[in-house]
């Protein structure tokens, strides 16, 4: 059971990060995956600070039913251009909904560093019925005042499964 929830974290930490052409790095051991980024044109949600940015994109994901329109839109509009937001919502769904991890519980910001027109942030999911986090580590570009996810990487934490006792009928 243990090596199929680190799957399917690790398949929730891809999907937000290879669908839009980012590198991956997994600490449990996983592949390294690099894909290429291509520029096109969009339409920003006008975003003030990379915080908020990172905040949008968390609130998105926990709203019930969770809005995946507007979590794809924090992306920049080069990597929008990997995949379209219904392959990246339906990708996604898919994956947050597997009943092992009970769904998703928390999504959380943190260590935003902003530096001139680029910046760094920090987004940690935690999941309802395992023990277990991905770290995303995203770097985020200010577009004229509009700040978007533009790369990242992410981590899986180590997992620390409840035991279950087993007794004879």
């Amino acid at each position: 059971m243990t090596k199929l929830v680190v799957a399917i974290v690790f398949t929730i930490g891809a999907i937000i990060i290879i669908a839009l052409g980012v590198s991956v790095v997994s600490t449990m051991g996983g592949p390294n995956i690099s894909a290429p980024i291509f520029a096109t044109m969009s339409s920003p949600i006008p975003t003030s600070t990379p915080t908020a940015t990172l905040q949008t994109f968390c609130s998105a994901l926990r709203a019930s039913p969770p809005d995946y329109q507007t979590a794809y839109n924090q992306y920049s509009a080069r990597q929008r251009a990997q995949k379209s937001e219904q392959a990246f919502a339906s990708s996604l769904q898919q994956a947050l909904s597997n009943p092992v991890l009970g769904g998703l519980k928390d999504c959380t910001v943190s260590n935003v560093q902003e530096s001139g027109s680029t910046a760094n942030g920090v987004v940690t999911l935690s999941f309802n019925s395992v023990n277990q986090t991905v770290v995303f580590n995203f770097t985020l570009v200010d577009t004229g005042n509009i700040w978007k996810i533009d790369s990242g990487t992410f981590t899986t934490a180590s997992i620390s499964l409840p035991t279950f006792s087993h007794r004879s009928l």
